[in-house]
C-alpha cells in the first residue's frame, strides 16, 4: 500500500492533518498487528476514503469511519499502559 502511504503524506499538507494523522495511527497498528501488512479489507473497514474535486485535480481524503474512532480509542490506551 504504498500509493496509500504518499496520499496520507500529502494530506497532512492540508487542512485534513488531524485526519490524515489519525489513519497513520490505524495504519501502524494494523501494520504491526498483520506482520508488516495492512490488508485491504482491513483498512476500508477504519477508514472511509473520498475524493474532493474532479480529475486530474482531485485530492484524495482519509477519515477514520466511527469503528476507526473507536479503534483509535483503543491504540492510544494501549499506548498509555
Amino acid at each position: 500500500m504504498g500509493k496509500l502511504l504518499i496520499a496520507l503524506e500529502k494530506q497532512l499538507k492540508t487542512e485534513n492533518k488531524q485526519a490524515a494523522e489519525d489513519c497513520l495511527l490505524i495504519y501502524n497498528a494494523l501494520q504491526e498487528s498483520n506482520g508488516g501488512h495492512v490488508w485491504e479489507s482491513q483498512w476500508n473497514q477504519l477508514v472511509v476514503t473520498t475524493w474532493d474535486g474532479c480529475y486530474p485535480n482531485s485530492k484524495r481524503i482519509s477519515t477514520p469511519s466511527s469503528i476507526g474512532r473507536m479503534y483509535l480509542v483503543g491504540i492510544k490506551e494501549a499506548k498509555k499502559l
